[in-house]
């Protein structure tokens, strides 16, 4: 075993607990690995696998402001995305960006729905589409 995989199990206080993981292969492993070792002792993962660690991963890359706000705007363009958000974070969102005068105004021109629908292509969701199918640009 390595020494980064003992450096990472040593977090684990308890010798004797420590000593029975070392001796105590992963399961379907056929040694230890530092991913495993991190899992073990519940840090983050190098190569994230289940889609907790894959949420923690896209957590600790957008802890700059600037970097979350991106990639925020980016994930909102894909309506299988947006699909997956629960109805409550949706109406949060709402809430929070109609705060903003400017957003707030350009959300008046569509408070009625054939106008929004008329804008922006989309009958169900809500959710701003390309009026072109084959185009990768959004319109507004």
């Amino acid at each position: 075993m390595s020494f980064t995989v003992h450096n990472i199990l040593a977090a684990i206080a308890d010798d004797e607990e420590r000593f029975t993981t070392i001796l105590n292969l992963p399961e379907g492993k056929s040694r230890w690995t530092p991913d495993s070792a991190n899992r073990r002792v519940g840090r983050q993962v190098v190569k994230p696998v289940t889609p907790q660690e894959k949420v923690s991963a896209i957590h600790s890359l957008a802890k700059d402001d600037g970097v979350a706000g991106r990639v925020t705007g980016d994930l909102l363009r894909r309506p299988e995305v947006v699909a997956q958000v629960k109805d409550e974070d949706k109406v949060r969102v709402v809430e929070e960006l109609t705060r903003e005068d400017q957003v707030a105004a350009k959300s008046a021109q569509f408070s009625h729905h054939d106008d929004f629908i008329s804008a922006t292509g989309n009958i169900d969701t809500g959710v701003l589409l390309p009026r072109n199918p084959r185009s990768r640009c959004r319109t507004t």
